[in-house]
């Protein structure tokens, strides 16, 4: 296994683990799908709390700005691995923050409309949420590498839990 940069630790906040009570067929019969924030490393947003619901797998949640530029809006992202190891990226619409915000400001975070069929479809173990894209007032982007967090499962540094 290659070794890694710090850079490349991805924060974990162990508060926002919610296991979804999700049972699939097939080989990953009585799976749970583990929900848990991330965040990438170069990410000046990031996420400091996730409400998941029944009909709305991320219901709500708070994000904390931390650019030196003024932020006007961000885009939700979030990864599903199934049980086979596969992953798939997911990035969310514009969220506009018309004011726009200022390092060290909080912005809530509207219900994203994620169906629980795409965890219960795809036979997921692991949904990670995380800002994929941040829109400065100058109208410059960041975007995320959401292929940052696909490697990291790869090696393994974030894995899914299987529940019995």
């Amino acid at each position: 296994m290659p070794k890694l940069k710090q850079k490349d630790v991805v924060l974990v906040i162990v508060n926002a683990l919610l296991l979804v009570p999700v049972f699939l067929a097939g080989q990953c019969k009585g799976t749970m799908a583990e929900m848990r924030m991330v965040q990438h490393p170069e990410a000046p947003a990031h996420f400091v709390k996730t409400s998941h619901g029944v009909r709305d797998l991320l219901s709500g949640g708070e994000i904390h700005y931390n650019g030196t530029r003024r932020m006007i809006g961000y885009r939700v992202a979030w990864l599903v691995q199934s049980c086979d190891g596969r992953i798939v990226h997911h990035l969310g619409e514009w969220m506009n923050v018309p004011a726009g915000v200022s390092s060290g400001s909080r912005v809530v975070v509207p219900a994203q409309g994620i169906p629980p069929s795409l965890v219960k479809d795809r036979g997921a173990t692991n949904l990670s949420f995380f800002v994929g894209a941040v829109r400065y007032s100058d109208r410059d982007e960041w975007q995320a590498d959401l292929r940052h967090f696909e490697r990291l499962f790869q090696q393994k540094i974030i894995s899914s839990k299987e529940v019995k």
